[in-house]
């Protein structure tokens, strides 16, 4: 036996080189797991995976793990063998049995030259049941007048149920609960809901607790409830108002004051004014010849219309019948300057910066591209030039972003596998290496040398163009509003991926989601219900519309958000894409738009005919050459990095947020000329730029954490004079292409 397998790795080794043997015999997926949050005595669950990458078979001896964790692997142990280019998963839980972080170490025992593999696990036990909020303030209330009640959550966590001695409140506080108290259980799983409200009985600071009573480890449970008792009097509240930045004779949200009569009288109000560039937009509040009951409230809602930029402030007023006759609120905004009236999104494929930007002008402006990359085994790889319209793709989806990023060093994408249907085609060592040859792309490269180009731009999510698509939409590729998944890939099932997708997809296709501890092990149907930035803009009446090929189309992200697939907002996703033309030229361009490209001209490796450049090119010359020009930002990116080589790693915010870098173009009279940006952008921060451009409320997502973009901009510049992108092809071209639309090739 001894001398078979010394036979078998004489033969190995005169196949291998000693670079491809240093990799190891096998590979771990993923090398850390964290659980996240679970109560005592539950159990979660998560996978790694071990592929033996060698062309001999390996022999596994053993596979163990401690503490508050097991492990059910499917892998063969000795003597079985795990045969050449396969893989086994090891299922994983976590059952914590106290409070508080609990790790372990998952070891593989092998008969490679690396064992033991070792995989690093976590996670924390917490309270098997939880109260919130914590602690709860009530404000101002009128001494022995009882407040609207406030709500507390009292959630089981546990897998059994939970015995309720008491729920008790101390202080001016009281409280009712539809609570099941012993005997009776609040079943595994679920929540109660507390109604907590405040008469405080003297005029001051009044505190209080709430306080739960039961059977479950951490018992009692406790929230801490404050209020302030007030003497009987006419009130305002709040005192005071700022108002966000708001855009130059333009009106942004209301804000509302609230006029409480604590008086034991009807309260006759004479008459509301405001001062400054602020005005009254509804009330509540009786009008003339009527009266406020006591202890009756009325709302007075005031909006902000600065009439010049700088801080600008003004007054409410309000005079009634009590002894202080006019209560007084101070307002206060700034009024912002600024002349985009048009945002346009164009939004290409799969490059990363690295890959189609090797320009010696940025660089040598100070821009971080770079002439070589590094592979697992750390040599350095000098990239090599290639066609725009090279026949060969690589994987993109999250488990290629995992290689790539190999913890932060960017030398895996030698790791990524290469999807090519050419014999010709290079191996991944040098296929993943390389750039775009200069000739392919000049288009790209004027816009990026004139106005302003970003090196420091990234992919949101760390997968391939399905979730990239709900991000640049929406902040987001969660499945729900709530929910805590991302749609980390593309969608599988049912047709051709591409071909007919999201909410009009086939009753069994479905999407792999990625939850807080990288577990990829849940999937649903691939339509969404999400609020997009669309929504926000229909909200302020500004005009939206998503240029396109197919309503079914991957790169179609409003197909798989619900609301706007099957409501009314569907009919402004217009087919073609080459109707953007048309409407620049007849003076329809709306507030926003996306422009999303055919297969032909979208830049994707393997699936485009190098018409990406000039694509671009038509759209940006016919906004430059029309009316649109003074007052339109144009921001040119690519969804996803396509698999290519990229030096700079990411900023990782969580599990599935950032990718890797992807280029920035904003092309516009007031971008910065001839500038290169270093500030982190990502998909979010042009969604806040948009946000920012029509003082549009945060969607909370993406773009709540993302810059604005407001370092490639200079509103206080001279605008510049547009000169036409030089490109082999013009719009003509584009508009008298009968071809039938080619959708991505992203298998």
């Amino acid at each position: 036996m001894e001398h078979l397998r010394s036979s078998r790795w004489l033969l190995v080794l005169s196949l291998l080189s000693t670079a491809s043997l240093s990799a190891g015999a096998q590979t771990l997926t993923p090398t850390s797991v964290n659980f996240g949050n679970w109560a005592v005595g539950n159990t979660g669950h998560a996978s790694v995976y071990l592929r033996n990458t060698l062309v001999v078979p390996l022999t596994i001896l053993g596979i163990s793990v401690s503490g508050d964790f097991g492990q059910s692997s499917t892998c063969p142990l000795a003597p079985n063998e795990l045969a050449a280019g396969e893989a086994c998963s090891i299922p994983l839980t976590f059952t914590p049995t106290a409070l508080g972080l609990r790790t372990a170490t998952l070891t593989i025992n092998d008969d490679s030259s690396t064992s033991p593999q070792a995989v690093a696990l976590s996670g924390n036990g917490e309270n098997p049941v939880g109260l919130a909020p914590l602690s709860q303030a009530f404000g101002l209330q009128v001494v022995h007048t009882t407040s609207a009640a406030k709500t507390f959550t009292l959630q089981n966590y546990q897998t059994v149920p939970v015995n309720i001695a008491s729920i008790s409140t101390s202080g001016d506080f009281a409280q009712t609960s539809d609570c099941p108290v012993s005997p009776n259980t609040l079943p595994a799983r679920l929540n109660c809901k507390i109604l907590v409200t405040f008469t405080p009985t003297s005029v001051g600071v009044r505190t209080g607790e709430l306080t739960i009573r039961d059977d479950a480890a951490g018992s009692p449970q406790g929230s801490s409830l404050r209020g302030t008792g007030t003497a009987a009097t006419v009130t305002l509240s709040p005192t005071s108002l700022t108002f966000a930045d708001q855009v130059t004779h333009t009106t942004g949200p209301g804000q509302v004051v609230t006029l409480q009569n604590g008086l034991s009288v009807p309260l006759t109000i004479s008459a509301i004014s405001t001062a400054g560039d602020f005005s009254r937009k509804s009330t509540t509040c009786p009008g003339p010849g009527k009266t406020l009951a006591a202890g009756g409230s009325c709302t007075i809602s005031v909006v902000f219309t600065p009439t010049t930029p700088g801080i600008r402030t003004g007054a409410l007023s309000v005079s009634d019948s009590a002894s202080a006759s006019i209560q007084v609120v101070g307002l206060s905004g700034t009024g912002v300057a600024t002349p985009i009236e048009h945002v346009v999104i164009i939004f290409q494929e799969n490059r990363s910066t690295d890959n189609l930007f090797h320009d010696p002008v940025l660089i040598s402006r100070g821009a971080d591209i770079a002439s070589s990359g590094l592979n697992s085994n750390n040599q350095v790889i000098p990239l090599k030039p290639a066609p725009l319209a090279n026949t060969w793709d690589m994987g993109h989806n999250h488990a290629p972003f995992v290689l790539m990023y190999n913890g932060g060093k960017m030398n895996g994408a030698d790791k990524i596998p290469l999807l090519c249907q050419d014999p010709n085609c290079p191996p991944p060592a040098y296929a993943n290496y390389t750039y775009v040859q200069a000739s392919d792309v000049g288009p790209y490269f004027q816009m990026a040398e004139e106005y302003t180009f970003a090196d420091r731009m990234f992919q949101t999510n760390q997968g391939p163009s399905f979730p990239a698509h709900q991000f640049i939409i929406s902040g987001t590729s969660a499945p729900t509003a709530d929910s805590n998944l991302f749609a980390a890939d593309n969608p599988m099932g049912g047709t051709k991926p591409g071909a007919d997708t999201g909410c009009t997809a086939p009753a069994n296709q479905f999407v792999k989601l990625i939850n807080p501890a990288g577990s990829e092990s849940q999937s649903q149907y691939p339509c969404f219900e999400h609020q997009a930035i669309t929504d926000s803009l229909d909200g302020m009446g500004l005009s939206w519309r998503y240029y396109t090929t197919s309503g079914g189309l991957l790169w179609t992200g409003p197909n798989a958000i619900e609301h706007i697939r099957l409501g009314p907002d569907w009919a402004n996703v217009i087919i073609p894409n080459t109707t953007v033309l048309s409407d620049i030229h007849n003076g329809k361009l709306p507030a926003v738009s996306w422009v999303i490209p055919n297969g032909l001209a979208s830049d994707h490796p393997r699936n485009s005919g190098g018409d990406g450049p000039s694509w671009v090119a038509s759209v940006v010359n016919a906004i430059g050459n029309s009316q649109y020009w003074k007052n339109t930002a144009i921001l040119i990116t690519w969804d996803d990095w396509g698999g290519w080589y990229d030096h700079v790693a990411p900023p990782i915010l969580n599990s599935y947020e950032y990718g890797f870098r992807v280029p920035l173009i904003v092309v516009s009279p007031y971008a910065k000329a001839a500038y290169i940006s270093h500030t982190t952008h990502d998909f979010g921060s042009m969604l806040k730029f948009i946000e920012k451009t029509y003082n549009l409320p945060s969607l909370g997502y993406a773009d709540a954490s993302a810059d604005d973009l407001s370092d490639c901009f200079d509103f206080s510049q001279t605008p510049l004079t547009f000169h036409t992108i030089l490109a082999p092809l013009g719009e003509d071209y584009f508009l008298n292409d009968k071809r039938p639309p080619v959708d991505p090739d992203d298998d």
